[in-house]
C-alpha cells in the first residue's frame, strides 16, 4: 500500500514549503540561489531526502530532482523533463547540470510539460542512467515532440526528429503496478525499486512509487481520480 508513504508533488507538502520560502515566483532566475529546498533527515537511518524543483513549481513545464543520500551512497532521480517555447535558457542550463548527475529519470505524462525537454536532457545523461515511463506516455510523448517540431514550436535548437526517436528508444516502459528492482555499479549497496501507479489525468499518466533502501516516497506531479 502507498497510503502512508510521503507524497511529493506540486500540490503537496513540499510545494507548500517552497511557496512559503520563495521571495519571487521563478525557481530558476535571480532569486533561485536564496531558495532552500525541503530537506528531511530520518533520525533512525540517517537518510537525507531532498526535493528541489529545477523549474515549474509555479506552473508551466515541470522538472525536479529528488536526492536520497546516506553515508554509503547517493541516488539522484530526475522527475519529469518538461519544455515549451517560453522556457528560458537558464532553465535548460540548470537541467543540463542535473542531468549529468542523474541515476534515474521518471516521466509522469506524455505531454510537452512533462517530457518536452527529454531529448535535450539525454545529451548529458550518463550512459548507464535509466529512463522510465509507461508505454502510452512514451508513445504520446513522441507524438507531442513531433508535433512541436512540425508546428515550429522548436526551431531544432532544443531537439531534432532524430533526437526525439533516440529519446523514445532510451525509455524503458513499465506497466502499472510493475515493480522494477535496480542495482547500480557503485559503492552504494542499496537497492532501488520504482513502480508506476495510475494517475488518471491523461492516458498512461503515472504516479511514481520510489523505494531506496528503507525509504519510500510517492511522486505525484498531478493526478485526477474523478469518477466519470
Amino acid at each position: 500500500s502507498i497510503d502512508n508513504v510521503p507524497l511529493l508533488g506540486r500540490t503537496t507538502t513540499f510545494h507548500t514549503l517552497l511557496r512559503r520560502r520563495a521571495a519571487a515566483p521563478p525557481i530558476v532566475g535571480p532569486g533561485a540561489a536564496a531558495l532552500r529546498p525541503p530537506r528531511f533527515r530520518d533520525k533512525h537511518t540517517g537518510m537525507i531526502t531532498t526535493f528541489r524543483p529545477i523549474y515549474g513549481a509555479y506552473g508551466g513545464p515541470v522538472c525536479s530532482v529528488l536526492t536520497l543520500s546516506s553515508d554509503s551512497g547517493e541516488m539522484r532521480i530526475l522527475l519529469d523533463c518538461g519544455w515549451d517555447a517560453s522556457l528560458p535558457q537558464t532553465a535548460l542550463r540548470a537541467l543540463e547540470a542535473e542531468a549529468k548527475k542523474a541515476n534515474i529519470v521518471l516521466l509522469s505524462y506524455g505531454d510537452l510539460a512533462h517530457i518536452g525537454a527529454l531529448p535535450y536532457a539525454l545529451r548529458f545523461l550518463p550512459p548507464k542512467a535509466f529512463v522510465f515511463s509507461t508505454f502510452p506516455t512514451a508513445k504520446m510523448g513522441q507524438m507531442a515532440l513531433y508535433d512541436a517540431l512540425l508546428s515550429r514550436e522548436d526551431d531544432g535548437s532544443i531537439f531534432t526528429l532524430a533526437a526525439v526517436d533516440a529519446a523514445v528508444e532510451r525509455i524503458k516502459p513499465l506497466k502499472y503496478e510493475e515493480r522494477l528492482q535496480l542495482r547500480f555499479e557503485s559503492k552504494d549497496p542499496k537497492e532501488t525499486i520504482v513502480s508506476p501507479r495510475p494517475a488518471g489525468r491523461l492516458l498512461g499518466g503515472a504516479i511514481w512509487h520510489i523505494r531506496y533502501d528503507v525509504e519510500e516516497i510517492v511522486y505525484a506531479s498531478s493526478f485526477g481520480w474523478n469518477k466519470s
